[in-house]
């Protein structure tokens, strides 16, 4: 009630301007009932995804070989240049130390 103009009644409707006061609802449900209609349903659903089986799936897990070739760098018409074959057979991390060298020592 501190919020209300002094005018308005406890027990009175407040409306918007051009609006008129809905009907009071005769007979309708009550609170008690809808709740308890909500909590029923809720029950019911998670019941329901309980009872499921949990689906199980595979990933298949692939293993790439390493290849320089389309690592960022390898730019057209060149493509990969590699002229002393340093990169031939080294793993990802012997690649990134190489080309952390290159980079740092600004080649």
């Amino acid at each position: 009630p501190a919020f209300l103009s002094p005018g308005l009644s406890q027990g009175s409707q407040v409306t918007l301007r051009g609006t008129s006061a809905p009907a009071p609802v005769q007979g309708g449900a009550s609170a008690a009932s809808v709740t308890s209609i909500g909590v029923l349903a809720t029950a019911a659903v998670a019941i329901a995804a309980a009872a499921r089986p949990a689906l199980r799936t595979r990933k298949a897990v692939t293993c790439h070989a390493f290849d320089p070739a389309v690592q960022v760098g390898a730019t057209k018409p060149f493509g990969f240049f590699d002229p002393m074959g340093f990169a031939k057979n080294c793993t990802e991390q012997e690649f990134n130390k190489l080309r952390g060298a290159e980079i740092k020592h600004g080649r």
